[in-house]
């Protein structure tokens, strides 16, 4: 399957099985929107548990220490602080 690295999702809906899904469909990065979107600590963990190594951002809630650090701990390949 081809990869599109210019091409990506960005998920707002907490959904881990969504990842799961479109992680398959050759898409070169999803975003996960913890900022505006649904998404909580716990659904993170279990969604970059289930999604292939990959290009996965997270934007976070905040720019906190803690933010950054349990982002990169759950398996985030980049991140997102918002301003």
């Amino acid at each position: 399957m081809a990869r599109y690295a210019g091409r990506g999702l960005w998920h707002f809906l907490d959904s881990p099985a969504i990842l799961a899904t479109t992680s398959k469909m050759g898409f070169g990065w999803h975003g996960l929107d913890m900022q505006h979107g649904l998404w909580s600590e716990p659904q993170i963990v279990s969604a970059l548990a289930a999604a292939p190594r990959g290009n996965i951002a997270v934007r976070l809630r905040s720019g906190s220490y803690a933010d950054i650090g349990f982002a990169l701990d759950a398996g985030a390949t980049h991140i997102m602080i918002p301003m």
